[in-house]
């Protein structure tokens, strides 16, 4: 009789739990997202914009990964496999959100600014187009640089992998909170202040460009860019034809950075997530296009994040952000 009312309380216990916040994402991330989302889809449709029927499986899915992880999360079963499934669907949501509202916020179509970057530039003694030149000219460097930079998404991906493997959940949820208001801010300040990058801006020539001439370098972007701006691409692309449109601040700058946090807390791959890092920033400039001065703000739209971030899950102040760790057993 013991034994089928401690059954009962048991299996009530379970029903009671049977689905929790999942591991490694925190509510006020999924609530920026989806404010971001709606305010988005309100907008452009207002604008006149055809969205794709494509990206409702990605947001499907985004939604049943989530609802299994808070599944097991509940059950307290399968840490590492909530987290990764949590994650994934982070990962889905912020690739839907962050590509349609960078593309949207170019339709304020605001003057560009690369005269004004290009002076702080010289101002401070800083040369982009010698750095694209320097690279350039050498084969090994330019192949480098060239690969780096269009493969930047791997390091931060791996370090999702990493935080998982090892458990390191909630400096996984601080990573993906980080990434999350990185990418709100710099999608804000680049619609204020947009720019089209050095190399198209100073119209540099192949001679310039050596080794890196013939890949479009820092140039990806302008089509879609440009006819953003002059009202002329009212679709959003299709899957996988997105291009990069955000010049100030470098959202590659941000995507180091934040890769370099997550890693930070491990003694064996600090230096050489750094190291990465510190290669990718460089990769920004000479094969990105970029004004030395869109590094700089990448650097400190992390660094904002980072305090935010750290400020809003520090018992000090206000509430306590949803825990990330791993559930006590019972």
């Amino acid at each position: 009789m013991l034994a089928r009312n401690e059954t009962g309380r048991s299996g009530a216990r379970n029903c009671e739990m049977a689905w929790r916040w999942p591991l490694a994402t925190r509510k006020a991330d999924w609530a920026l997202l989806l404010g971001a989302g709606l305010v988005t889809l309100a907008g452009a449709t207002v604008k006149g914009f055809t969205f794709s029927a494509g990206y409702l499986s990605p947001l499907v899915l985004s939604l049943c990964l989530i609802t299994c992880a808070g599944l097991l999360t509940g059950h307290e079963r399968a840490p590492r496999t909530a987290a990764a499934l949590s994650t994934f669907a982070w990962i889905l949501a912020m690739g839907v959100v962050g590509s349609h509202i960078s593309y949207f916020a170019a339709t304020a179509n605001r003057p560009l600014i690369d005269e004004t970057l290009l002076t702080i530039d010289a101002a401070m003694g800083w040369d982009a187009i010698a750095v694209v030149r320097n690279t350039g000219a050498d084969t090994l460097l330019s192949s480098l640089s060239y690969a780096v930079y269009m493969g930047f998404m791997w390091q931060v991906m791996l370090a999702y992998v990493i935080l998982i493997a090892t458990r390191k959940l909630e400096r996984l949820a601080d990573t993906l909170s980080l990434m999350t208001i990185c990418m709100i801010g710099t999608v804000v300040l680049s619609s204020m202040m947009p720019a089209i990058g050095a190399i198209v801006h100073l119209q540099v020539p192949d001679a310039v460009l050596g080794h890196l001439a013939g890949s479009n370098a820092g140039a990806w972007h302008v089509p879609h860019f440009m006819a953003l701006r002059e009202g002329s691409m009212l679709s959003f692309p299709e899957p996988g034809g997105w291009q990069g449109i955000i010049t100030f601040p470098s959202f590659h700058v941000i995507h180091a950075l934040v890769a370099g946090y997550a890693l930070s807390c491990f003694r064996w791959l600090a230096l050489p997530s750094a190291i990465v890092s510190g290669f990718i920033i460089f990769t920004a400039v000479s094969v990105g296009g970029h004004y030395v001065i869109d590094l700089v703000a990448g650097h400190a739209v992390f660094a904002a994040s980072l305090w935010y971030v750290s400020r809003r899950t520090s018992p000090r102040f206000g509430r306590k952000a949803q825990p990330a760790c791993l559930p006590v057993p019972a």
